[in-house]
């Protein structure tokens, strides 16, 4: 379907295969740990995605990647470990794995994931999982991501018109199983159980149970909280040039129910 995104995908696999036999031919293999991995989802032009979203928004087919760590003779072949962890966790795994201290005088985000890898054959704790599960993973988008140049808009927010729209401002939060969305446009949040929903189809904040939607509102809160505290960008300037469309409309209740609808999530209660 894409000769070109496949033909450059066939030359980094044959490029990854050059750089682990140079580490064999140069006997450095096992002091050498490789990793493998992707900073977005894939797209949807080119991979027919089982997960909502893709390469562009905080859905789990824009966020959800897999990760290899490969490092011969120390992490055990063969394991798989479903324990959601980001890149940001990448630079405090390294700095534990180095003997390194974390910088004192600026926050770090991320949470040492090593005790995952398994060095030397140790298992992780339960304690240590529960850790990292209970860790706020939060995403910020405050802007808009052009898409299709045949479907231009007026946004809500900023100014100008942008071409379709992969992604409006939009921020998500995710703590163990529990992952929330908000969409600024809307005012809106949805939540989703991603152990038995990873396809982020039902909207527990609808379809979930009171338990479930109090431990949302308790991760959305978190989230706020985290995006306030960090100072981060808003999506605050009204666009003197907005048209409300059908698919991309902000404000009213007519076009938060358009908006479920075309993301195809339960309708609000009456």
């Amino acid at each position: 379907r894409k000769p070109i995104y496949s033909a450059a995908v066939t030359r980094m696999d044959e490029a990854l295969g050059m750089i682990l036999k140079a580490l064999e031919r140069l006997n450095i293999a096992e002091e050498t740990l490789v990793i493998f991995t992707s900073d977005n989802g894939g797209r949807t032009d080119v991979f027919d995605l089982e997960l909502r979203g893709s390469k562009g928004n905080l859905h789990e087919g824009g966020v959800r990647v897999p990760g290899v760590f490969y490092w011969p003779g120390t992490i055990p072949s063969g394991v798989e470990d479903k324990t959601r962890t980001t890149l940001v966790d990448l630079m405090p795994t390294l700095a534990e794995l180095a003997g390194a201290s974390l910088p004192a005088d600026s926050p770090v985000d991320g949470r040492s994931f090593l005790p995952l890898l398994r060095l030397g054959g140790v298992q992780p704790s339960a304690q240590q999982v529960r850790e990292l599960e209970d860790h706020l993973v939060v995403w910020h988008f405050p802007l808009y991501l052009g898409g299709s140049r045949e479907q231009r808009f007026h946004p809500l927010y900023g100014y100008g018109n942008i071409a379709g729209a992969r992604a409006v401002p939009h921020s998500a939060a995710m703590r163990d199983n529990l992952k929330v969305v908000h969409f600024y446009e809307y005012n809106h949040t949805v939540a989703f159980d991603l152990n038995r929903d990873p396809k982020e189809k039902h909207d527990l904040f609808v379809e979930g149970t009171a338990e479930q939607r109090t431990k949302a509102r308790a991760v959305e809160t978190a989230m706020f909280e985290f995006i306030d505290n960090a100072n981060a960008t808003m999506p605050v300037i009204p666009n003197r040039r907005f048209v409300a469309c059908k698919r991309f409309q902000g404000g009213d209740k007519e076009a938060l129910a358009i908006f479920r609808q075309y993301m195809g999530f339960a309708p609000l209660p009456a």
